[in-house]
């Protein structure tokens, strides 16, 4: 099925590309949540006009997204977690408690556990990086320091 997008898909297109989906997920996805209509000469023309205000509007997102970026880059969290003797875990850091930890640092910041990316599961005591994704193309790293609970 031919459909031409009328909002950016990551791992689809972007706005105003015609792409070549299946049936079932034009038919029952993008046609019902308005992500994508038929391929029309009046439909491009719509689409372009869409384009640009999209545009606008992922602008403002971005450089309120940078602005957020610059606020937070570099920021060290301390998460104090229950630890063996050898410095491991009982189970791991959670993207949730990161996210509780950086609310409590920056008071209601607007993150979500989706927004993090953290390359590998965080069982030890130590110093690590993450990185949060606050738009598709801005990310800010930060630093998680993992201590022992006092007992």
């Amino acid at each position: 099925m031919r459909l031409l997008l009328r909002r950016t898909l990551e791992n689809v297109g972007k706005i105003g590309d015609v792409v070549n989906v299946s049936d079932g997920y034009g038919r029952n996805y993008l046609l019902p949540q308005g992500l994508a209509v038929a391929v029309t000469p009046d439909n491009k023309r719509l689409i372009e006009f869409e384009k640009v205000e999209v545009a606008k509007q992922e602008a403002a997102k971005k450089s309120a997204a940078e602005t957020l970026a610059r606020s937070i880059e570099g920021l060290e969290l301390t998460i104090q977690v229950k630890a063996q003797d050898d410095g491991s875990l009982y189970g791991s850091v959670t993207p949730h408690q990161i996210v509780d930890a950086l609310k409590a640092a920056r008071g209601d910041f607007p993150v979500d556990t989706k927004m993090l990316k953290i390359a590998d599961p965080i069982r030890k005591l130590g110093d690590f990086k993450i990185e949060v994704k606050l738009h598709s193309e801005v990310l800010a790293g930060i630093g998680i320091k993992v201590l022992r609970e006092p007992e």
